[in-house]
């Protein structure tokens, strides 16, 4: 789901905005098939997590899916148009998790594992991956190698602090 190319120090705050965008649009088409029209966020939140809790960042980075898969809006729009903020909160919480745990698989975004529940597939560049959808820190570890998480967590902290201080 991510699209970090380059150094940390070459990494501008629109090309970390259009990295999350584009694993933003990832996002969505991966969990479009939990999707029913006129649903409610919160029968697509249960659809996808099932049962379990979710953290602020999970609920969301959910919503703003939701949002756009409700809405119909394309991808170019998501490309040109998304801040970023939500993904990149979820993806700072995901990378403290690792730090904490580094078997965490992702799901604790979700307050829990989504077990067999989700089988929505994942793709990169639209070929499939050996990633679950919820799995952010997989998705480093498949653009970038094992030493990834470091690039893309330095480009959003400096993509988020930028957003705090103009």
């Amino acid at each position: 789901m991510f699209g970090f190319v380059g150094n940390a120090q070459e990494t501008t705050k629109e090309k970390v905005r259009y990295d999350l965008s584009e694993n933003m649009v990832s996002l969505v088409e991966a969990l479009k098939p939990a999707f029913t029209s006129g649903s409610t966020f919160e029968t697509f939140e249960k659809n996808v997590i099932g049962n379990n809790s979710n953290t602020k960042e999970g609920k969301a980075l959910l919503k703003k899916v939701f949002e756009y898969i409700a809405n119909k809006t394309s991808r170019n729009e998501i490309l040109t148009r998304y801040s970023g903020s939500e993904m990149a909160a979820a993806c700072l919480f995901v990378n403290d998790e690792n730090k904490n745990n580094p078997k965490s698989d992702g799901s604790e975004l979700f307050e829990g594992s989504t077990g067999d529940f989700n089988p929505y597939p994942a793709t990169i560049a639209g070929r499939t991956a050996p990633c679950k959808w919820y799995q952010l820190s997989c998705w480093a570890n498949q653009i970038f190698g094992e030493t990834g998480g470091t690039t893309i967590t330095t480009g959003i902290i400096k993509f988020l602090l930028s957003l705090i201080i103009p």
